[in-house]
């Protein structure tokens, strides 16, 4: 027999594939976890729980889809946008807005249900831009604190599709100037809202005139004049309608009631709109610092001499391209191709005029129809299961799309929903997955730190999830969102819309992370303080608590209509309650109390790597029996917490001691060593030495470190 003590004290790789579990010689293997789940990788190194959600409100039809939009006027003033079918509601200061008392902000919009989640948008200030392919690009505009509109956006001057080329096609304006007629083309429901320009006069004076299409019958269409542009880009008033005769020089809007754009972006001082179900490949930028204005050269003239006019080009490459997302980082807007990936950007890096803006491939390994996120100036997007890095290689002068998740190559089997960034207090690129699971990749790169970790939040579900019907044991997130924490200002929340099953019934809630627990104790810490920061702890989902004393203390807590039914966990004056029925919204505990955080359960796991010795005299350890004695664990602010060999065999750190009273005051938060024996199922004798360690509990707990005390079987 040979002793050996090694230790873990990093778990940055955080969970990695079940295909490395061989690979001893890489770097992170010794620094990830088999299961991190309900935990979050921290950038120093340790494991901690993952904070529980905080119920809001339930959306406003439960059994709709329903997304989120983050909405950041400022640092201080951020909004989360509910969309629904048709509607949007508005979420601040981690409440509904409301115009009066009990009375909701909600405008109207045209959105149905099968666009929810293609909706793309880009903010300016107070106005933000949303669009999708089925419906044309409207402005959400924030007119107070609490009041909002939505409208149609109004382009001052229209994006157009490609010029006509084609002299056989012509178009005219008559009935005094009130009908279009396209030679060959039959107007359609489709086409209402759409604009056309039609370039009349003579060289070098000739006039822009914009028509709005406002009905339609066949070859006919009912116009209204919109604008005029002349050959300097002025747009003059629109002036009475004229009667033009037939001309090949035309084009016809981008955008009508029924076709927008599938993603909007700034860059440079340019709104971008791209990606139409027409013209999939195209995206035009506006006139520089004039978003609304997409005045454009005429196809034979010189674009170098007006050079803030509008930009329209094609991403074209090995394939047709269609336009999955644009993005604007480090100078350059990133295109994301159903094929490849595209830069734009000036000529010799230079800035963007209809003149010198070029368009380039990148790299072939294809988006998916998921918005990007930008990491300091690294975009990362979707592509197929995997989140790939686009990032400059100044060996090869080129960009690499490189695979962060090649680790951990498992974990987004299920397929991408939506990908979002949260800042702070950790740097974490949250990727949603198809079937309600969330998976965070704590990202610092100059620190080399990439480290997966899967949640769910508490409850149950019973219906379809990414096409399989059943029974859910978690609740199943559907979007997401993040926004500035409003009252603390330290670090970003994550918004969720939440779907359960309640009572019998299908729901759908808002809800939030809390954000990561810090209490403020230290080693000097009172006996008192410790206590009251195991309360601060909120480790229930979808929980409410009470920010204000109970006074009388009190044994029933009302207000859980929202769980209805449910068995839920219950922290009340920081100490662990026995689990309780929701009856009528309300509870009954087994004793009065001043504070109580209730909500449902769910579990934090972690399970290490194998721990092997480096070899004996006779070869590798690999292949050969090893048994774990004993167990130091490092913990940090924590309380509670059960571990073993596996989910099967389970002891329970104790953090009473023996000499405290068991009718006083809970036990305290703890930060430094626990030395326990370790589960020995059979014998104890195993080829796969690794510790699992669980927190089912409304307690807090971080882990730094794990070193058994083991032996090994030497003998062939």
């Amino acid at each position: 027999m040979a002793d050996f003590n090694p230790v873990q004290n990093s778990f940055i790789a955080g969970e990695v594939s079940p295909r490395l579990e061989a690979r001893e010689d890489l770097p992170q293997f010794s620094q990830s976890l088999r299961i991190a789940e309900n935990g979050t990788v921290l950038p120093h190194g340790g494991y901690i729980r993952r904070s529980g959600s905080r119920f809001v409100a339930a959306v406003k039809n439960p059994a709709d889809t329903t997304v989120l939009i983050p909405f950041k006027f400022s640092i201080e003033q951020a909004y989360v946008i509910e969309v629904g079918n048709q509607y949007v509601r508005f979420f601040s200061n981690q409440s509904p807005v409301e115009v009066s008392p009990g009375v909701l902000e909600e405008q109207v919009t045209p959105w149905q249900l099968g666009v929810l989640k293609d909706l793309r948008w880009a903010q300016s200030n107070d106005v933000l831009i949303v669009t999708n392919r089925n419906n044309a690009p409207q402005n959400i505009t924030r007119t107070s604190a609490i009041t909002f509109t939505v409208a149609k956006t109004i382009f001052r001057v229209p994006p157009l599709r490609a010029f006509n080329l084609n002299t056989g096609l012509t178009a005219a304006i008559a009935s005094s100037g009130t009908a279009l007629t396209v030679t060959g083309f039959a107007f359609g429901v489709s086409d209402v809202g759409r604009h056309i320009m039609i370039e009349h006069g003579t060289a070098p004076n000739r006039v822009h005139d914009y028509y709005e299409i406002t009905a339609q019958a066949g070859a006919t269409a009912t116009v209204a004049k919109f604008a005029s542009v002349t050959k300097d880009g002025e747009q003059a008033v629109a002036s009475a309608a004229d009667t033009i005769a037939a001309t090949s020089n035309f084009a016809l809007g981008m955008f009508s009631d029924a076709e927008g754009a599938t993603d909007v972006e700034f860059h440079e001082g340019r709104l971008f709109l791209g990606g139409t179900a027409t013209e999939p490949d195209r995206f035009v930028g506006s006139v520089s610092d004039d978003f609304f204005n997409f005045s454009i050269e005429s196809p034979e003239n010189d674009d170098a001499a007006n050079s803030d006019r509008a930009i329209s080009r094609r991403v074209v490459g090995n394939e047709q391209a269609t336009i999955q997302w644009m993005v604007s980082s480090d100078e350059q807007l990133f295109i994301g191709g159903t094929g490849q990936e595209f830069t734009v950007r000036g000529l010799d890096n230079g800035i963007l005029t209809p003149a010198t803006t070029v368009v380039k491939p990148l790299t072939n390994r294809g988006s998916a129809a998921v918005s990007p996120v930008v990491v300091d100036s690294q975009v990362i997007f979707a592509s197929g299961q995997k989140l790939r890095e686009l990032i400059f290689d100044e060996r090869n002068n080129g960009f690499r799309a490189r695979d962060i998740t090649i680790l951990a190559e498992h974990i987004l089997n299920e397929g991408i929903e939506q990908v979002v960034y949260q800042q702070d207090p950790d740097s974490i690129i949250w990727v949603l997955r198809k079937d309600g699971f969330f998976v965070g990749f704590t990202f610092e790169r100059e620190q080399e730190v990439i480290g997966a970790h899967r949640h769910f939040l508490g409850g149950s579900t019973t219906g379809t999830v990414n096409g399989v019907t059943g029974f859910f044991g978690r609740g199943i997130v559907e979007r997401m969102a993040v926004i500035p924490e409003p009252l603390a200002l330290i670090e970003d929340q994550v918004w969720c819309v939440v779907r359960r099953t309640i009572n019998g019934l299908e729901q759908r809630y808002i809800e939030f992370i809390d954000k990561q627990y810090r209490p403020a104790v230290s080693a000097s810490s009172t006996r008192e303080e410790l206590i009251a920061a195991v309360g601060e702890g909120r480790f229930v989902d979808s929980y409410l608590t009470n920010t204000v004393a109970f006074s009388p203390a009190t044994a029933t807590v009302s207000g859980l209509d929202h769980l209805e039914g449910e068995t839920v966990s219950v922290l009340a004056d920081g100490a662990v309650h026995p689990d309780v029925v929701v009856s009528g919204g309300s509870i009954t505990l087994t004793r009065a109390v001043e504070f109580a955080v209730v909500g449902l359960q769910y579990r934090t796991r972690g399970m290490t790597q194998r721990f092997l010795t480096g070899g004996t005299v006779k070869g590798t350890g690999v292949g050969r029996k090893h048994r774990i004695k004993r167990m130091s664990f490092m913990v940090y602010n924590t309380l509670g917490l059960r571990y073993g060999p596996n989910a099967q065999a389970l002891d329970t750190l104790e953090f009473r001691g023996a000499t405290d009273p068991m009718d006083e005051s809970p036990p305290l938060l703890h930060t430094g060593f626990f030395d326990v024996a370790m589960p020995s199922p059979g014998n104890g004798w195993t080829f796969d030495p690794v510790v699992y360690f669980e927190q089912n509990q409304p307690l807090p707990f971080t882990m730094l470190a794990v070193a058994p005390y083991a032996e090994t079987n030497e003998r062939d």
